[in-house]
């Protein structure tokens, strides 16, 4: 293992990245159906007991109160929605069981925080949704002027990423959008940091499909780096939803062999 990064031997970190979204094909619903993406809080409230009037004879009691009647689910929740899928599953209208299912599936998507289902070194970028080939290993050649791998890089590291319960926020027009940024960071094999950049990628898609298929190629250039062991972090930040997901990839770099002459 090498020691820190310096100046001298540090050229830079050189990051492309290229986003895709296929297309879900299922039946979609108006923007009033749908609830508003955003970042989910909580909150505590504390009631203080209201003052009560002076009196000189104690209070009567209170008559008893009455149990309190159960309310009704809501209307486009995920457990009325899959009711009425059932019901609809049961008088044999199959195609408006698979659309309220869809809808509570879409109910179900906004609640949950993001997360990444696949982060994986591939051997090229990914031709689409799910189209990849995992890198049968996670050693990267560098180049030197004796060693002429890519000239001035070295081998490209292609990444996928498959976000999941990202936020998908409702338009004019009927349309969706879905916006990431992302961070990336560099440390060496003891966890020492040793590069950082923020936002250094901006990702954003509009489409009249609320898609729930979305990926995004990564491609990182390490330039002039020693070899040694890395991790490498890539921080995927949900612009609608106001959440992150992050991807930790551990990457080797050794020096190219000797072109044979």
């Amino acid at each position: 293992m090498t020691g820190p990064l310096r100046a001298g031997r540090w050229v830079g970190l050189l990051a492309v990245v290229w986003a895709a979204a296929a297309l879900l094909t299922c039946g979609c619903t108006s923007e009033a159906e749908q609830s508003k993406a955003k970042a989910q809080t909580t909150t505590t409230l504390v009631a203080s007991p209201a003052p009560q009037a002076a009196t000189a004879q104690p209070p009567a009691p209170a008559p008893p109160k009455a149990p309190a009647a159960p309310q009704p689910a809501t209307e486009n929740g995920p457990g009325s929605l899959l009711e009425q899928a059932r019901q609809a599953l049961a008088q044999g209208r199959e195609r408006q069981a698979l659309a309220q299912i869809d809808q509570a599936a879409r109910a179900l998507w906004q609640r949950l925080p993001l997360e990444l289902s696949q982060a994986t070194l591939v051997a090229e970028p990914a031709k689409g949704y799910g189209i990849y080939q995992p890198r049968q290993d996670n050693v990267y050649l560098m180049a030197s002027p004796e060693r002429p791998v890519f000239p001035g890089k070295g081998q490209p590291m292609y990444i996928y990423l498959e976000p999941v319960n990202y936020g998908i926020k409702p338009l004019t027009e009927g349309r969706w959008e879905i916006s990431f940024a992302m961070d990336v960071e560099l440390f060496d094999g003891q966890g020492k940091h040793l590069f950082s950049k923020k936002d250094f990628m901006r990702v954003q898609s509009v489409s009249r499909h609320f898609n729930r298929e979305f990926f995004l190629n990564v491609t990182v250039n390490l330039k002039g780096a020693p070899t040694g062991a890395y991790e490498l972090r890539l921080t995927l930040k949900d612009l609608v939803k106001g959440q992150q997901a992050v991807a930790t990839l551990p990457v080797k770099l050794a020096m190219a062999p000797l072109e044979k002459k």
